[in-house]
């Protein structure tokens, strides 16, 4: 496999007509990256592994999962695919709770399918549609979450680079199933062509775990989406500033608290051992006034950076307007 750099890409857009270089490598000839004479900045070797976009987004669901549809569409039908894609999400829908599993009540129909949604449906799509399409369909899935799950490891060894060469292996050749049944024309696809180069991409930056953008999109989702609900929305800018900060102020107050010994033990408990008066009487007292050490456990779920306020159980809701006519001044208050 042939991996690109500068070198490469100034002889093919030398070689070739404008026209030859975008139907067979997807450059622009015309265009010269800014980047281009930068001495280490070669944007072929800067390009990171996303599980996220490329695999769990892109491979799975706008893929495989797209395929399965078309391919019964192909095989029995509009109205009959439409009755197995009915069947095929009651089985979803059926699966029991369990820790670990996301619960789909209406199947895999979502207007806006976010990142656990994939993730969840990962988990149980092989066994929903067992039965309803060939075997070799179903080892193309299995092939395929083998990768991703073995990608998505924390530590990555020689050996697991090996089964993920032999799981991408089995999944380029099972997923021909769906070519010969005309469902697709090419795998010439950059989700689908990204996997090939997570081989040599591990081996240069590490685990793709610490570079997927399911790092920062969480890292949105905190410090932006659930901020800027606790808003009015109106000039919403300044109130999810102001929220973040009071946040980093507490996580950082609590953290404080915690090296000094101060959250370790219910506050009452504490006084009353200081003054020499713990008793089996105030230590059932405590059990029902003196439940601070929880708050602790509280405070972290809000995350190592910035989280939502509403995992606090006691917060402040602020007003979304000033007090009118309010006395500014003692003289006016009467006093």
């Amino acid at each position: 496999m042939l991996c690109c750099h500068h070198e490469h890409a100034d002889a093919v857009i030398e070689e070739f007509d404008f026209h030859k270089l975008w139907d067979m490598y997807g450059i622009v000839g015309d265009i010269v990256l800014f980047t281009n004479d930068f001495p280490h900045a070669d944007i072929y070797g800067m390009l990171s592994p996303d599980i996220l976009h490329q695999l769990i987004k892109g491979g799975f669901k706008d893929h495989l999962v797209d395929w399965v549809k078309h391919y019964l569409i192909h095989i029995h039908g509009k109205t009959q695919a439409e009755k197995v894609l009915d069947e095929i999400d009651q089985q979803i829908a059926a699966v029991a709770p369990y820790t670990g599993l996301q619960c789909f009540p209406q199947g895999r129909h979502f207007k806006r399918w976010t990142s656990d949604d994939s993730k969840g449906l990962m988990k149980v799509y092989i066994t929903a549609i067992e039965g309803y399409v060939p075997q070799y369909v179903i080892f193309t899935f299995q092939a395929f979450l083998e990768f991703c799950y073995l990608v998505c490891q924390n530590i990555i060894t020689q050996q697991t680079l090996v089964e993920i060469d032999n799981a991408l292996r089995c999944f380029h050749l099972y997923h021909e199933v769906f070519q010969n049944a005309g469902v697709v024309d090419t795998f010439s696809l950059p989700w689908q062509h990204a996997m090939k180069h997570y081989y040599h991409l591990i081996c240069q930056f590490g685990t793709p775990n610490g570079l997927c953008s399911s790092i920062t999109e969480s890292k949105h989702i905190k410090a932006v989406k659930w901020p800027y609900r606790c808003t009015n929305h109106f000039q919403a800018l300044r109130q999810m500033l102001l929220i973040n900060q009071r946040l980093d102020k507490l996580i950082a107050a609590c953290t404080d608290f915690k090296e000094c010994g101060m959250l370790n033990e219910p506050l009452l408990s504490h006084a009353l051992g200081a003054l020499g008066q713990h008793s089996s009487d105030t230590d059932d007292l405590c059990d029902q006034v003196g439940e601070s050490h929880d708050m602790a456990n509280e405070i972290e779920e809000l995350g190592d950076a910035i989280d939502a306020p509403r995992s606090v159980k006691a917060h402040v809701s602020l007003a979304c307007t000033h007090h009118m006519s309010q006395p500014s001044t003692l003289y006016i208050l009467g006093c």
